[in-house]
């Protein structure tokens, strides 16, 4: 069989409805005959049997029953049992697969399913004539996902090739015949009973009634148009009186996502239809819609609340969308210096002062001329063009005199919209035409809007965001009924109370209008106070975290005052509620971090402070996210212009701390010590020249401080303290990390490191180093202050660190010069390094790296001098005896035999140069040592020292005997074929 191609008015279809329209009226027979008995008794037993129906008999017998439906009980009984499956039957066939023929009888059965149906609308308008039983005919010829209306696609290269116009024809039939208002009473009838249609049924009617709505194009006549919109918003507005009257349990039984978002679409897009005509009855469908979706957010049902609050945002969205265009646009900042100015709305605009919401919106500014000479000024145009790719562009462009419009336009900016984002010109992401624009490109500003005087505040948007405040949806949302779902949905519509704050510009003729206030519905503090004192209740952590990325999600919006008070609060708050507060400002970090923020300098100011309180809580350390938070104070401090006054606030707060712990003989360690750690902290978030200001400030008042603050520590700690320093219960967590003597040592010589390296102008005083190698006589603590100088005595050296948060800072300053001068760097080495009172037994490898280390710093011939003289060998020498580290005294002794080997080599290579004039002059120093410190009589000597001390049972002697006989060993042990220095030293020994 040959199927025709599908076309708009297939042969046989509209001509058919025509002809049987005039059976409407042919229904004067009261008695069926028995041909047409038998004819449904036939169909009947078909579809019993085998579900089929035979195309004619199809046909003939729905317009039978129809002549005999008032009459006969044979006829009605036959509608209401089987006109729902023959139409069924017919639907379900796939249009490429039937003939003309087979097409027309499903065409003229569905006409008789309609003819039918309207009929028995019409006998039972009124609810005491009964409900009728064939209505659901009629909502599933209506129902366009039909196989015959939609077609079926057996290939992915195929077309879905079926017969929508055919309904669309019965849409037309059913409108012709004022079915909708046949429809529309028919309802009414039955708002809030039980006979009112299902949702099933009514999003199908519905679904009709909005393809039914006439057009732009229409022909027929405004007073026709009217009438035709009257009965569509009969039918729907019994549609929308009856979902009003809906208990939640009727509510709960229906499909939200199917049947009800279907009705409440097809409502929605019927009179959008109408809004551009301005009728009231469009206004009115958006007010009920606000008020079924408060009953939806107020019900006991979470899954109607959640998809109430669905309808909440879809509101919100379509109020944006209608929103009326600014009536101009503020252009700034343009290189094009002509290009900046007003350009005002050119488009047009209804007589009702209202533009029509399909407008194409375009901007004009004429500009003043340019001199008195030239009086001439340019038509500079802001419109949208649709490129060949039906990519929406947006242009400045200066019109051309003869042909406006056309390629002839000098172009100076341009912009791709992104999408959804089309309709108006974005206020940035312009981009310089090269042909003619100057960079920068301009930011525009938008300004009023077009309407009519009065209406300036009664837009869509602001119809919303009354509805909000007045039926008090924030304290709703944020109530004692909270939960996550609701709270995370809820972000949108306070993103817009949000925007309505500074939405409104004054009116100019307020006068004319007293009653219109700018900015009267939206966001305010208590609102805002009221979300923190959730997150502060500490009720549900989950429902905290919604809460906090919805205040994070509005706060860059929100205006200064809001976004100050709101910070403020949570600030106050940190004292009581640290983990919230700290959980916000994590949440606001990560927020920041993914996208550019802009805040205002009076806010970042604010959040500055309330991150400090954070920081300096005395169980900050105990947040998992406390690494975060500083780093989030790190980068906020770093952002200009007010950058540099807020780094040089904290670091005052830092220095009156340091000072008030220098002068307090007891002390609460624990702050004590995070300020010295925020000092740092600080420092680091510095330029290196404003930290080396602040340094030297004052006659080197940080410098001094930091360093009075370690000496007031290590003197508040005696000498075999218990490590079992004052600490609150709540941050037991946090002691073993943050509370061991030797990790506040350590932060407390790393900042000094930090400090005297930075300036070059402070060095530390032999006199400073005396009074810390006094006070720091424990083990651990001299090792410390060992590293510590030996870190300290040359140029970029790192900076002391012991503790896990020196290692997520930012480390800023790398290049540090030495702390101390050379003279004193020699000081320090010659009297503290190599003094008797170090002891030697109880320190390990690092200080003896330490020792090394601070030797390898001084210059060449000091080296020299120190050697020769008798202090580095002689601490050399104790350290190979007493040394309590083997590995330490290992060490020691190959530094020992290297120095005797050196000045032995030094002289025999002297002497052979002697005998030769030519190289007279390429004598090596030679190292003159003392005759004590001669290798044979310094072993000797310690040996007799060891005999002494195990006759008087010293147990240390046993240790150095060992250690002398092992220096014995390796000094005359050396194997000449792998080492050079053996002859020579033992030529030194002899």
């Amino acid at each position: 069989m040959t199927v025709p191609q599908q076309n708009s008015d297939p042969d046989g279809l509209a001509e058919p409805m025509v002809e049987n329209a005039s059976m409407a009226s042919n229904l004067n027979m009261t008695v069926p005959s028995e041909e047409t008995l038998r004819l449904w008794n036939d169909v009947a037993q078909g579809i019993d049997k085998n579900s089929t129906v035979v195309w004619k008999s199809a046909v003939d017998s729905l317009t039978e029953a129809r002549k005999y439906v008032i009459s006969s009980p044979e006829a009605r009984s036959f509608l209401e049992r089987y006109m729902r499956k023959v139409l069924q039957i017919l639907l379900e066939q796939v249009p490429q697969k039937i003939g003309n023929m087979e097409k027309s009888c499903v065409q003229e059965s569905l006409l008789q399913g309609l003819l039918i149906s309207f009929d028995d609308l019409n006998v039972k308008s009124d609810a005491a004539a009964g409900d009728s039983t064939v209505l659901g005919v009629l909502a599933m010829i209506f129902n366009k996902k039909m196989q015959f209306y939609k077609g079926s696609k057996h290939g992915w290269n195929n077309n879905m090739n079926g017969l929508p116009e055919v309904r669309m024809l019965l849409v037309d039939k059913f409108k012709s015949m004022h079915g909708f208002d046949r429809l529309g009473a028919y309802l009414e009838a039955r708002v809030g009973t039980p006979s009112f249609p299902p949702p099933t049924e009514v999003k199908f009617l519905l679904d009709a009634a909005r393809d039914a709505v006439p057009g732009s194009k229409f022909d027929g006549g405004d007073d026709v148009k009217k009438v035709l919109e009257d009965e569509i918003i009969r039918m729907s507005k019994a549609v929308m009186k009856d979902m009003e009257q809906q208990s939640e349990d009727a509510l709960k039984k229906v499909s939200l996502h199917d049947d009800l978002n279907t009705i409440r679409w097809s409502l929605q897009s019927i009179f959008q239809c109408l809004i551009g005509s301005r009728r009231k009855e469009a206004y009115e469908f958006y007010d009920f819609w606000r008020k079924f979706s408060f009953k939806l957010i107020t019900s006991q049902s979470l899954p109607l609340k959640l998809y109430g609050w669905e309808t909440v945002n879809e509101l919100i969205e379509v109020s944006q969308d209608m929103a009326p265009p600014p009536a101009a646009f503020l252009a700034s900042g343009a290189g094009n210096e002509f290009i900046n100015g007003p350009y005002v709305y050119a488009s047009k605009v209804g007589e009702d002062g209202f533009v029509h919401p399909k407008t194409d919106h375009s901007y004009q500014y004429d500009t003043p001329p340019e001199n008195e000479t030239n009086a001439k000024s340019r038509k500079l145009t802001l419109f949208k063009c649709t490129m060949r790719s039906q990519q929406k562009w947006w242009f400045i462009s200066e019109a051309d005199e003869h042909q406006p419009g056309t390629d002839k336009d000098i172009d100076y900016y341009q912009q791709k919209s992104k999408k959804n984002e089309e309709n108006l010109p974005p206020p940035t992401g312009w981009i310089t035409c090269r042909s003619a624009g100057v960079d920068p490109a301009p930011y525009l500003e938008a300004k009023g809007m077009v309407v009519p005087p009065g209406e300036e505040y009664n837009t869509m948007e602001h119809q919303m965001a009354k509805w909000a405040i007045e039926n008090k949806v924030v304290e709703l949302v944020l109530g004692s009924s909270i939960h996550r779902e609701i709270v995370a949905r809820s972000t949108r519509l306070l993103c817009f109370l949000v925007q309505m704050c500074t939405k409104d510009e004054p009116v100019e003729e307020v006068a004319k209008f007293p009653n219109l206030i700018p900015n009267q519905h939206c966001l305010n503090s208590d609102h805002l106070n009221l979300a923190w004192k959730t997150c502060a209740s500490k009720l549900d952590a989950a429902v905290s975290a919604e809460v906090y990325e919805l205040l994070v999600a509005i706060l860059v919006s929100l205006p200064n005052e809001l976004a100050v008070n709101l910070l403020n609060t949570i600030r106050k708050s940190c004292h009581d509620s640290l983990y919230e507060v700290g959980e916000f400002c994590f949440t606001l970090a990560a927020s920041f971090k993914d996208e550019g923020i802009y805040l205002s300098r009076e806010v970042r100011s604010v959040l500055l402070t309330l991150l400090w309180s954070v920081l300096t809580h005395p169980d900050a350390s105990t947040l998992k996210c406390f690494d975060e938070v500083k780093a989030f104070m790190t980068q906020e401090l770093r952002v200009e212009p007010n950058g540099t006054q807020q780094r040089q606030v904290f670091l005052d707060a830092c220095k009156e701390a340091l000072g008030k712990n220098s002068r307090s003989p007891i002390c609460e360690e624990i702050s004590a010590l995070r300020m010295v750690r925020l000092t740092r902290f600080i420092l680091e978030a510095c330029p290196l020249e404003q930290a080396a200001k602040m340094i030297i400030k004052n006659e080197n008042e940080l410098a001094n401080l930091t360093f009075n603050e370690l000496v007031a520590y290590l003197r508040r700690r005696p000498s075999h303290e218990s490590h079992s320093l004052i600490k609150k219960t709540s941050s037991t967590v946090a002691f073993s990390e943050e509370f061991q003597h030797s990790h506040a040592l350590g932060k407390r010589l790393g900042i000094l490191r930090i400090v005297y390296g930075i300036s070059e102008t402070v060095e530390l005083s032999s006199t400073q180093l005396d009074t810390l190698w006094q006070l720091c006589v424990e083990p651990e603590d001299r090792e410390a202050i060992m590293i510590f100088l030996a870190n300290s005595s040359h140029d970029n050296g790192p900076p002391t660190t012991t503790g896990p948060d020196d290692a997520s800072s930012t480390e800023v300053h790398q290049a540090l010069t030495a702390a101390y001068s050379d003279e004193v760097k020699v000081y320090a080495f010659q009297q503290l390094f190599c003094s008797h009172n170090v002891h030697w037994e109880h320190l390990g490898p690092k200080s003896y790296q330490s020792f090394q280390g601070l030797f390898k710093s001084l210059g060449k011939s000091v080296r020299s001098t120190l050697t020769s003289n008798g202090p580095a060998l002689d601490a050399l020498w104790r350290i190979c005896l007493v040394a309590g580290n083997d590995h330490v005294a290992s060490q020691a002794m190959r530094d020992l035999l290297s120095v005797y080997s050196a000045m032995t080599e030094s002289k025999r290579q002297n002497e052979t140069n002697a005998q030769n004039a030519w190289a007279k002059n390429n004598a090596v120093p030679e190292i003159t040592l003392d005759k004590k410190e001669i290798f044979s009589y310094r072993i000797f000597h310690c040996l007799t020292d060891v005999r002494q001390g195990l006759q008087k049972a010293d147990p240390l002697a046993v240790r150095s005997a060992e250690r002398c006989i092992r220096i014995l060993n390796a000094a005359v042990g050396y194997n000449p074929a792998t080492d050079t220095r053996v002859s020579s030293l033992r030529a030194g020994l002899l």
